[in-house]
């Protein structure tokens, strides 16, 4: 990409250059800064695809507001299926009184309050979809 920008520098260049020499110099140069102008505009756009494609995010709230999250309820035991940022090794998911507590890769972090105190059973991580299922007891906490 460096070496693509230079080439182009140096074409740009050579044809300022021919500006000198007449009329079709002067052509020349303008059709090469419209092409110039349309690849810059071009790079910004790819670069700023390939921010969101890949996650390479600077803004912590661009993370946060793209979260995805359900939660599901079978028989007695509740599931919460997300989509949370790894690597494997930085998943964890803790349970304190009535919160969850969701920790993963890139200084992601995620609480959901519930009305019940809770006790997580299991937590299972694949292809950045963390699976926790947990159950709720009985008494309902105050919220204070």
């Amino acid at each position: 990409m460096f070496v693509f920008g230079i080439l182009l520098i140096g074409g740009i260049i050579t044809l300022f250059i021919r500006l000198q020499r007449g009329f079709i110099g002067i052509i020349l140069s303008g059709i090469a800064l419209m092409v110039l102008i349309f690849w810059i505009k071009e790079m910004k756009g790819f670069f700023s695809e390939e921010k969101y494609l890949f996650g390479t995010s600077n803004s912590e709230n661009e993370l946060e507001e793209s979260w995805l999250y359900d939660l599901f309820e079978e028989n007695d035991e509740k599931i919460l299926i997300a989509k949370v940022p790894g690597p494997k090794k930085a998943i964890k998911a803790k349970s304190l009184n009535n919160k969850l507590e969701i920790f993963g890769g890139q200084k992601f972090f995620k609480v959901l309050t519930m009305p019940k105190k809770i006790s997580i059973n299991s937590v299972e991580y694949k292809n950045g979809v963390l699976q926790v299922r947990f159950k709720e007891d009985s008494k309902i906490l105050s919220r204070s």
